[in-house]
């Protein structure tokens, strides 16, 4: 007669088969993450799935749809960047000079890649309501940067100091580097230097 209890010896079976679907899941992840960072503006299900290694149904057996894996895809690659996203501020009184370099600088690294990953994700923000709040959301984070960063300058700008905030913030934006390394084949250290002279320009101040 039997108990009615789960035989002991199925757990190591249900266990594997649990191990391999986080595998697969975090093998379609991956091949996301990979896809943002290389910039394809319209990475499909079917490219993932070829990519992965996993089926096509296996997908959204996973996810929902193509908006909540990218949405995923974009957390995971903002966590593998989080060292160098991170923007510590410089003490007050820090020259204008010195905090244009710092935040120039904050771009360079790793920010190319970033922005290409965010390029992907804005193609998908037309369609996707979840997409566009977490792009949003780096906007806003993005632009309370800037607003610390050039306080003093904004201030004194007075009524001027939301427009001068949206200079500022469009200097930097993703879409800067992109379209000065892709469309103008400018290096990285060119790319730099055009955000550096859309920040002065922003500020009124001549180019060194």
């Amino acid at each position: 007669m039997t108990s009615g209890r789960p035989d002991p010896g199925d757990a190591p079976a249900a266990d594997g088969r649990h191990a391999r679907k986080d595998r697969n899941r975090d093998a379609v992840v991956r091949a996301m993450v990979e896809y943002l960072a290389e910039g394809d503006p319209r990475p499909t299900a079917v490219m993932v799935a070829e990519r992965s290694g996993v089926s096509l149904r296996s997908v959204f057996r996973y996810f929902e749809d193509l908006d909540s894996l990218l949405t995923t895809a974009l957390t995971q690659f903002t966590d593998q960047l989080e060292p160098v996203l991170r923007f510590e501020q410089p003490p007050p009184g820090t020259p204008l000079d010195e905090r244009i370099d710092r935040i120039v600088a904050f771009r360079s690294v790793g920010f190319p890649q970033f922005a290409r990953a965010l390029n992907v994700a804005h193609d998908r923000a037309r369609t996707s309501p979840t997409v566009r709040e977490q792009l949003e959301s780096y906007r806003r984070d993005g632009s309370a940067i800037l607003a610390e960063l050039f306080a003093p300058e904004i201030e004194a700008a007075g009524d001027d100091g939301t427009m001068l905030l949206g200079a500022l913030h469009s200097a930097v934006l993703p879409e800067v580097w992109v379209n000065a390394m892709d469309r103008h084949e400018l290096d990285a250290a060119q790319s730099a230097e055009v955000m550096r002279r859309l920040l002065r320009g922003a500020l009124g101040l001549h180019r060194a």
